[in-house]
């Protein structure tokens, strides 16, 4: 379908991937999955995509790799790392200071989806919301403490 937004996953995670293309299917955007760092840029060289959604390990590419490779096919597009634990703050902001827009944590595909959803139906130029990001982030968090 022509118009929708794209978006590629690329994790090692194969259970993870397949419940994030189904659930963001559902919501009408069109996805790529990659099973690896060198899938990943392999996509990036074929397609342009509007949102990239990273796990925090792929085991196939160094870091420095991936993020030059990112810099130089993934200009326009949005780039959030899935982070496997509550995201750290030092480490989030290393992440975003080499080019990432978010940094959500994996707790849950569902959350998941609905921050990237959000952030999505924003304007086309305006990228994420760090905001929004880290606040999805806390609530998962108190959510899992049981506070609110």
């Amino acid at each position: 379908m022509e118009g929708r937004k794209q978006i590629l996953i690329g994790d090692n995670d194969e259970d993870l991937l397949m419940r994030l293309q189904v659930l963001l299917e559902n919501q009408g955007y069109a996805t790529t999955i990659a099973w690896g760092g060198h899938e990943l840029v392999k996509e990036l060289q074929s397609e342009r995509f509007d949102l990239i959604l990273l796990g925090d390990y792929l085991p196939d590419i160094t870091s420095g790799e991936l993020w030059q490779n990112l810099r130089r096919h993934a200009t326009s597009a949005s780039i959030a790392l899935l982070e496997t634990r509550e995201p750290v703050k030092e480490m989030a902001s290393r992440y975003l200071g080499a080019g990432g827009q978010c940094v959500l944590e994996r707790s849950s595909p569902y959350k998941i989806v609905e921050t990237v959803c959000a952030c999505l139906n924003r304007r086309k130029n305006q990228p994420f919301d760090r905001a929004t990001a880290a606040g999805r982030t806390q609530e998962n968090a108190n959510a899992a403490a049981g506070t609110t």
